[in-house]
């Protein structure tokens, strides 16, 4: 019953599979960049007025991170190049009620995005007054590991 599956593939079943496989792929692609845009038409749609902070390590080209909100509300974070109009290409991005906002951010990243140090991570605490409609951007430095609060 399954003889077939101990059996080489055909030139035509690989290239069938390799199309599919790519198909998945992209498709999973697709759907990750809508839900990110998802993730920020939601937020501002219930909320307008908000702010949007982004999220990097200005000598990284890529990174992760994740939020520890103390006060204040935030979204969930959402790859900002995914996303109509943002303002920086890179890291990740969530958008915060006007107010005083408060978090707890750790940024990680690994061996492919940043040769000196192969993989690693980086934790910062910061408190800032969000003003309506403003952009913000959490700017990590692993060279010299710091960490600042800009207002774009």
């Amino acid at each position: 019953m399954w003889e077939f599956l101990n059996q080489p593939l055909s030139g035509a079943s690989s290239l069938i599979l390799i199309v599919v496989l790519g198909a998945v792929i992209f498709a999973a692609i697709k759907l990750g960049h809508k839900k990110a845009r998802d993730i920020s038409k939601q937020f501002l749609t219930e909320h307008p007025d908000a702010a949007t902070l982004y999220i990097y390590g200005e000598d990284l080209p890529s990174n992760s991170a994740e939020l520890d909100c103390v006060q204040g509300t935030v979204s969930k974070v959402y790859d900002p190049r995914t996303v109509p109009g943002a303002r920086v290409q890179k890291g990740v991005a969530c958008h915060t009620l006007p107010g005083k906002v408060e978090l707890n951010i750790r940024i990680t990243w690994s061996k492919s995005y940043y040769v000196a140090r192969k993989h690693g991570s980086m934790e910062a605490h910061f408190t800032f007054e969000a003003v309506p409609g403003r952009d913000y951007a959490a700017v990590f430095n692993v060279q010299d590991s710091s960490a600042k609060i800009l207002s774009l």
